[in-house]
């Protein structure tokens, strides 16, 4: 390749990860990443290069849509205890160190593809297969997995279009994005040969109609099951405010948004992540006037608290506990899934010994142990799937408490991190995908927004203002009933590996004939 050419294909590949940062920061433009990647497909499907170069190429894609993507990072400056300088130095190298990251993974899934082009329309499917390879390796790598951006969840907005997440799952979403963007590529290439292009518009036609007509007819099937009132409370206590203010005061907010906005057939009540900030005790006054709400309303009341374990007294957990109406309380659900770098700092015992600089960072960045399973909640003639903020990014959540027998999916957060940026919708965003994975009612509730009740096809029935001291009020209807999706699990990843397992053969065979 000529030197021009290649910055060309540079440029190109930056484009298409900025432009898709875009489409995943502003709601209203959600729509770009159907056509956003064309410039990167443009790149890889044209131009013959060598792995080192098609491993750039990636790299230099990933970083310019996770690096404008998470700039939100920036605002929790407040957290750190340094200047608010070498706060943000510190907080923009974690974003690029994300971005760096994600590269990393799409690189690792991708960095045989160069060597096993065809130059045909299948190049296109192996491509998104390979892509969606390394989103899973996103979501389970051992050290840090953040799948925060994953494709399929931009196009969340478009309700008929994700319903096939009841199938195959989320990532199956972001394969059907990448046809539509690789054909489109193709199609541009081979605009002088009409039959080629003829046979990607019919194929991919077909794919993205079939998959339209099933979304379509899902959402207009009736949701069955039993019919229940639930309402979230939102108490708006924002990033510090929280831990500043009493915890006295916090819970009164609570109880009386609680007692004045819950109606006589209001079943079902969820406070955000650790709505009050302190350890729970079975013998605290937070726990016996908790009891006597949930009695008071006949209504079950799930919310976040610390816990901390008996045995012992250095190991926190950040839970949810339902109060039952009879006065009884649930055993408590432990977030498994921590925050990185928020919760735990990744490999921190190791770097403290090695970086004794790092060690007032890294102490101030964990503090909270890790659960060790998946717990539904035992209610009032139902069963909760608990979920707890950071968790909602994760596939495995939705799938773990469907197979556990949930008929309803609980997700309390604590947003007030993000401010107004656009995590906050980022992060609303995974719920949507869960609630329709799972074919369940999602209600969540978030200390500053965005809490809402979503329907099992994504649709939100009821939402709360966010940054208001509020509540939402909405039907849902509890169902066992478990997706293909949740039975099988995530099956679509097996055609990812075969697909990565042929371009290695292909590039072993490459090898030994070229050599």
């Amino acid at each position: 390749m000529k030197r021009k050419a290649k910055f060309l294909c540079s440029f190109l590949c930056v484009i298409s990860g900025i432009v898709l940062s875009v489409s995943f920061t502003y709601k209203h433009l959600w729509f770009l990443c159907m056509f956003c990647l064309v410039p990167l497909f443009y790149v890889i499907l044209k131009y013959e290069f060598k792995t080192k170069t098609m491993l750039k190429y990636m790299f230099l894609f990933q970083l310019g849509y996770y690096v404008p993507l998470m700039m939100w990072l920036l605002n929790m400056s407040v957290l750190l205890p340094f200047s608010n300088t070498k706060s943000r130095l510190i907080l923009f190298s974690a974003t690029v160190f994300i971005g760096i990251l994600q590269g990393f993974y799409i690189s690792l899934a991708t960095v045989f593809f160069a060597k096993a082009k065809t130059n045909t329309l299948s190049d296109v499917f192996l491509f998104s297969l390979l892509f969606v390879l390394g989103e899973w390796f996103m979501e389970h790598t051992p050290i840090i997995a953040f799948p925060w951006g994953k494709l399929g969840v931009i196009a969340t907005p478009f309700k008929s279009f994700i319903q096939s997440a009841s199938i195959f799952g989320g990532m199956f979403i972001s394969f059907l994005i990448l046809i539509i963007n690789g054909t489109l590529a193709y199609i541009i290439i081979n605009h002088k040969y009409s039959e080629k292009t003829l046979t990607a518009i019919i194929i991919t036609g077909m794919i993205f109609t079939v998959n339209l007509a099933f979304g379509y007819t899902r959402i207009k099937s009736e949701v069955k099951g039993k019919p229940v009132k639930a309402m979230v409370v939102q108490g708006n206590f924002s990033g510090l405010d929280k831990w500043h203010s009493s915890s006295k005061d916090m819970f009164e907010v609570y109880l009386n948004l609680t007692r004045q906005n819950a109606r006589k057939d209001t079943k079902l009540i969820i406070w955000p992540e650790t709505a009050v900030p302190t350890s729970f005790c079975t013998e605290s006054c937070y726990c016996t006037e908790l009891k006597k709400l949930s009695e008071e309303l006949n209504a079950t009341i799930v919310s976040g608290f610390f816990i901390c374990e008996e045995k012992d007294n250095k190991k926190y957990y950040n839970a949810l506990i339902a109060f039952l109406p009879d006065g009884t309380i649930s055993d408590s659900y432990c977030k498994q899934v921590l925050a990185p770098f928020g919760e735990y700092f990744p490999l921190g015992n190791y770097l403290a010994r090695r970086f004794p600089a790092l060690s007032e960072l890294i102490e101030s960045s964990s503090g909270v142990s890790r659960g060790d399973k998946t717990k539904v909640l035992e209610a009032d003639n139902s069963k909760i799937g608990a979920i707890i903020c950071y968790e909602s990014i994760f596939t495995k959540m939705s799938v773990e408490n469907s197979r556990q027998g949930a008929d309803i999916l609980v997700v309390a957060s604590n947003d007030s991190w993000f401010g107004e940026s656009p995590a906050l919708y980022q992060h609303f965003s995974h719920s949507i995908m869960r609630a329709v994975e799972s074919q369940k009612y999602v209600v969540r509730a978030s200390n500053t927004g965005i809490s809402a009740i979503i329907s099992p096809f994504g649709e939100v029935i009821s939402s709360a203002r966010p940054f208001k001291k509020t509540t939402a009020t909405g039907n849902v209807y509890l169902s066992d009933h478990q997706t293909f999706y949740c039975k099988t699990g995530e099956i679509f990843v097996i055609p990812c590996i075969i697909a990565y397992i042929y371009t290695i053969i292909k590039n072993i065979c490459k090898f030994m004939h070229n050599g």
